[in-house]
């Protein structure tokens, strides 16, 4: 007579990380937990096409830092600790895709899952070095345990990326995501971190370069990138952008789609333009029932939600919310990859200082007939 498996085993089987499958009380031995190669790693295109849109100028003096690091160090954790907007996911994106190494991004659906992100690594890993025959990935892989011993199967050197790790699941015991706190020799991780949320002290060797908005390296990258897609803008906007990434994308993305024309004055820096838009927009007829929810909710949330989600929390039409929340408050979100989501982070150090976005709990209809207290 068969044993029957320990609770263990059965715990284990459900989640995919051992040897057997349970379904409604039948025991199905053989099955692995593995997982299609094709379905484990995630498509980094649109992400790519998104945030190097206009291409990747400068950040030599930060890639011979890196370089620096992989050639002197034996293996370790190299992270890039920056604030929001100065360039740390574009920095992780053109590794990735110049590079050719394994790449994993917390703006992803569902992206700071530790078991998502693992999948998406190891997948991407066996793909690569000829590790999933029949195009099956091991679910053991899939776990922070099973990832380590795949890491040292693999011939140094190599490096992954990973960007976003103040937004990544926290494993007790292991780096973000679950990676190893120590990595086997000739393993490397690349990191981005937003400033104020460090990953814990991993085992040495181990080093964080900072990214600053106003370092003269960060602006003369600034003055090369603007100099090259909008020269007749250079200067000024330059000095208005005060080294932040993510307003030049805003304004170079108005000025294509003729919102802004080149002679238009420019906010004075990232956070005047976000107010201005909000005042603008309070003079559009469905602000008070549609639009202040909306931005409301984007900036109370502070994590990635789905467009039902967002839907639910500001008491509007999902539908309109999914294509409001990316088309027009895209500004205020980042799109998530996959499926409609947002990631509601710039605009929050905006509403302590704009009386529009923080309104008092008021009754609203939404636009789906029924009522709630905000």
């Amino acid at each position: 007579m068969t044993d029957l498996p320990s609770v263990e085993r059965i715990v284990n089987s459900v989640t995919g990380f051992a040897g057997m499958v349970v379904q409604t009380g039948t025991l199905v031995f053989g099955a692995t937990g593995d997982v299609p190669v094709d379905e484990a790693v995630r498509d980094l295109g649109p992400l790519f096409a998104d945030v190097l849109a206009d291409g990747f100028t400068g950040r030599r003096w930060l890639l011979d830092q890196i370089d620096g690091f992989l050639a002197e160090r034996p293996r370790g954790y190299l992270w890039v600790e920056g604030d929001a907007g100065v360039g740390k996911t574009a920095l992780a994106a053109h590794l990735v895709r110049e590079r050719g190494w394994a790449g994993h991004f917390s703006r992803l659906t569902r992206g700071g899952s530790a078991r998502v992100a693992l999948r998406n690594l190891a997948g991407q890993l066996a793909r690569e070095h000829g590790l999933a025959p029949g195009g099956l990935l091991p679910g053991r892989w899939c776990t922070p345990e099973g990832f380590e011993t795949l890491l040292a199967r693999i011939t140094p050197p190599l490096v992954l990326v990973v960007d976003g790790a103040d937004e990544a699941e926290q494993v007790p015991g292991a780096q973000p995501w679950g990676l190893p706190m120590e990595l086997p020799p000739g393993v490397f991780v690349v990191g981005t971190y937003r400033t104020g949320s460090p990953p814990p002290r991993s085992t040495p060797p181990s080093t964080v370069l900072r990214l600053a908005s106003g370092d003269p390296r960060n602006v003369a990258d600034v003055a090369s990138h603007v100099a090259r897609v909008q020269p007749d803008v250079a200067e000024e906007l330059v000095i208005r952008c005060g080294g932040v990434w993510v307003y030049l994308r805003y304004v170079l993305n108005e000025i294509r789609q003729g919102v802004r024309s080149v002679t238009d004055p420019l906010p004075a820096d990232l956070s005047r333009y976000y107010v201005d838009n909000l005042e603008s927009w309070s003079r559009e007829a469905d602000w008070s029932d549609a639009l202040l929810p909306l931005v409301s909710s984007l900036a109370i949330a502070g994590e990635p939600l789905s467009a039902r989600q967002l839907a639910a929390l500001s008491d509007v039409d999902e539908v309109w919310c999914a294509s409001t929340a990316t088309g027009r408050c895209g500004r205020f979100s980042v799109p998530s990859t996959g499926r409609p989501g947002v990631v509601s982070r710039c605009i929050t150090p905006v509403c302590g200082s704009s009386s529009l976005a923080c309104a008092p709990a008021t009754r609203v209809p939404s636009r789906t007939g029924s009522g709630g207290t905000r």
